[in-house]
């Protein structure tokens, strides 16, 4: 599982975290040994055209054309990016056309660096701090797409602006998002984009140009409604994002040119940085719609999915899966209950404040009541003495 900041990563969390069934081991010890795969050491070195002091890799994972080399230290240092790149070398003699990711991860804490294809600062992939599975690896090679927190957090605010300046309403903003995201993944797998560069933005808006606004809607309802087939009341739930965002009247009176350019901001601005193949990028994109809710005012009640890598890992330790019912009765509970302590926990704070008000109010009064009984005392004194 996702190992936390600071937190020991041992090989079994490493081999977890890839996955179990991509791991290549040819020797004891569960290791890697490009000796082994060469047959001896003489083909080893005819291959990669010199002598070889590091042959043994301490985890190899593939499945299909990627494979992923890991190279444990307690604690690595810049020297030992040699070693690995010794590796890489051996890799591409002894398996040509793999396409390589290779991992420097220390086994004293969580931190890892990684590079892609070549071991340079120019490969250096320096947004992936956190190990992560075998199809977010793939997915560097066959997506173009780099999870970057700063730039979508950054970027969320002028987005929301772009809408208020479209008026879409603010109590749909955050499901009009979440739904174009959606429908801009599909027309680039349509349209067999894998990279998001001002080329393929351009081609994206020629596309769109192409289109009416009834079609730009119909083509979101339809990318939603094969997501959710097999879904229980899909009719139900396409019914609801009809009503509550493709029939809205706000929604209806975008022109082409406006519809443009909303996906287009959020292509190159959002979904551009966020991978949503990897835990990482799931994590974003929860922030994303936290920060965004914010600039809603709250209008939008709509609440942020959880990300896959947490409900897995919730599910494996509660034991539940897909075919599981849970009934979770708690849910409207806990708010009746939070509900009842915020407001009883508010008198019980304005009746101490009276109480205390009160008190001060009895001693003030009572301190009055004193200090005329001792005027009224030494008057009467003074008049017997006057007498």
């Amino acid at each position: 599982m996702r190992t936390g900041k600071g937190k020991i990563m041992t090989r079994h969390d490493m081999i977890e975290r890839v996955g179990l069934q991509y791991i290549t081991e040819n020797i004891e010890g569960g290791e890697y040994s490009y000796i082994q795969e060469a047959g001896s050491r003489e083909n080893l070195e005819k291959a990669v055209g010199h002598k070889v002091e590091h042959f043994k890799l301490d985890i190899r994972f593939e499945d299909e054309n990627v494979v992923i080399l890991i190279e444990t230290k307690r604690k690595f240092i810049d020297s030992d990016i040699k070693q690995l790149k010794e590796y890489l070398k051996e890799e591409h003699a002894l398996h040509t056309g793999k396409k390589v990711i290779c991992i420097l991860a220390n086994t004293s804490d969580d931190k890892i660096r990684v590079w892609k294809s070549f071991i340079d600062d120019e490969h250096l992939l320096k947004n992936e701090t956190v190990l992560d599975n075998m199809e977010h690896y793939k997915s560097l090679f066959y997506f173009n797409r780099q999870n970057d927190r700063e730039k979508v957090l950054k970027n969320t605010y002028a987005l929301n602006e772009t809408l208020h300046k479209k008026d879409i309403d603010e109590r749909l903003r955050s499901q009009f998002v979440g739904t174009a995201l959606l429908y801009i993944r599909d027309v680039l797998k349509r349209l067999g984009i894998n990279a998001i560069t001002s080329e393929t933005r351009l081609q994206l808006r020629k596309y769109w140009q192409c289109l009416t606004e009834k079609q730009i809607r119909s083509g979101i309802e339809e990318t939603l409604t094969n997501l959710l087939d097999g879904s229980d009341n899909k009719s139900l739930k396409i019914e609801l994002l009809q009503k509550n965002v493709l029939n809205d009247q706000k929604v209806k009176k975008l022109k082409v040119e406006d519809w443009i350019d909303i996906l287009d901001e959020i292509v190159g601005n959002i979904y551009k940085y966020i991978n949503t193949d990897s835990s990482e990028g799931q994590d974003i994109l929860n922030l994303f719609f936290i920060a965004f809710n914010k600039y809603t005012g709250k209008a939008d009640k709509n609440q942020a999915f959880t990300p896959d890598h947490i409900t897995n890992f919730m599910c494996r330790v509660t034991g539940v899966d897909r075919t599981k019912r849970i009934f979770d009765g708690l849910v409207v509970l806990a708010l009746f209950w939070f509900r009842q302590w915020f407001w009883r926990s508010l008198i019980a704070i304005i009746s101490t404040l009276l109480t205390l008000k009160r008190k001060r109010c009895v001693k003030r009064l009572q301190r009055n009541i004193f200090m005329e009984l001792r005027l009224k005392k030494r008057l009467s004194v003074f008049q017997r003495q006057i007498c």
